[in-house]
């Protein structure tokens, strides 16, 4: 058996002692390192003297003898992780990228190397990118959010899609400057795009801000349903007051959207913009009970229960109107919502 020392960085300021078979490689004793401290192999370079040792090389052949003992250095390099994220693989840049988020590494090269990735053509890479970011990112949070914050204005959409994303995993709220790197991208040419940014926003901007609110709600007007649907989400997060009345009724007229995850999210938006008992959202809402889509009318109906207390008599009453109408959905609708508030 071989005795071996490994000092981490020129100053030995941490030293792993190990024993390592007399036939194993400098591979062998760098995946130890790895698993002992945290150092991906891939950042590990290994010296001897002022000689780099290769991954194949026998330890026995720089081993001093019996009884005595091998001292080796251990340098943190990102060079090699960075040359394979350039010209790597798809396996091996997501290797790599993994290899970043270890927490035997530590600067901010792991910031500026995740966010590059984020460039990169492969989905995966930059999914990855975006998930080490959300690791790494609060260690080095300046670099983290200037580095991505760079790629929000590329030319290709998956790159700007990639970005927001890690900026939404990144940026801690009330951050105005991520805030307003993010405004531009409400109006990207990209839908996946700007739904990615109105539901970032939704995280990162300052709740009950009255602008940061105002932003959002343009975006109920968007054309796409899916932004929609984020932008309703995003207000849930941000609104903190009830009762304005203008807001209330934009989200009472998303109640009759195609996209059921715009309906949804109305509904529980509404639970939260709206004072308990408010007449005037009660009687709007009510007024989706008979609408000639079933869907609607199910929203509408769930849409009471947020609103309206308990045996709310006027509910009841604009309720009890639904029961005799000859549509035997609009009906079984208005039982089904009756029956909600009056248990």
């Amino acid at each position: 058996m071989l005795q071996v020392s490994a000092l981490l960085g020129l100053g030995g300021n941490m030293c792993l002692q190990l024993v390592v078979q007399p036939e194993a490689k400098v591979l062998a004793l760098k995946e130890e390192i790895a698993h002992r401290l945290h150092v991906p192999v891939l950042f590990q370079v290994l010296i001897f003297h002022t000689r780099v040792l290769g991954d194949d090389e026998l330890l026995a052949a720089h081993h001093p003898g019996d009884g005595e003992i091998l001292w080796v250095n251990i340098l943190v390099s990102f060079h090699l992780a960075r040359r394979c994220l350039e010209g790597g693989s798809e396996s091996q840049k997501t290797e790599a990228l993994k290899g970043l988020a270890q927490r035997g590494l530590v600067g901010d090269d792991r910031c500026t190397m995740a966010a590059a990735a984020l460039e990169d053509r492969s989905k995966d890479v930059r999914e990855t990118a975006v998930e080490v970011l959300g690791l790494v990112g609060g260690e080095a949070y300046g670099c983290a959010v200037a580095a991505v914050v760079a790629r929000l204005g590329s030319p290709y959409d998956d790159v700007r899609l990639a970005a927001v994303q890690a900026l939404r995993e990144v940026a801690r709220r009330g951050d105005t400057e991520a805030v307003a790197a993010l405004v531009p991208r409400l109006e990207d040419a990209s839908a996946d795009v700007r739904e990615a940014a109105v539901a970032a926003f939704g995280e990162i901007a300052e709740q009950g801000r009255g602008w940061a609110i105002a932003r959002v709600r343009q975006c109920l007007q968007d054309h796409s349903m899916d932004v929609r649907w984020k932008a309703l989400e995003a207000l849930g997060e941000l609104v903190s007051e009830k009762g304005d009345q203008g807001f209330v009724a934009e989200v009472i007229s998303c109640l009759e959207m195609p996209n059921i995850y715009v309906r949804r999210w109305a509904v529980e938006v509404l639970g939260r913009v709206t004072e308990k008992g408010d007449r005037h959202a009660i009687a709007a809402v009510a007024a989706h009970m008979d609408h000639r889509d079933d869907d609607v009318r199910m929203a509408a109906g769930v849409a009471l229960g947020k609103i309206a207390g308990k045996g709310d008599e006027f509910a009841v009453s604009r309720l009890n109107e639904c029961l005799g109408h000859s549509d035997p959905g609009v009906r079984l609708a208005a039982i089904q919502a009756r029956r909600a508030l009056l248990r």
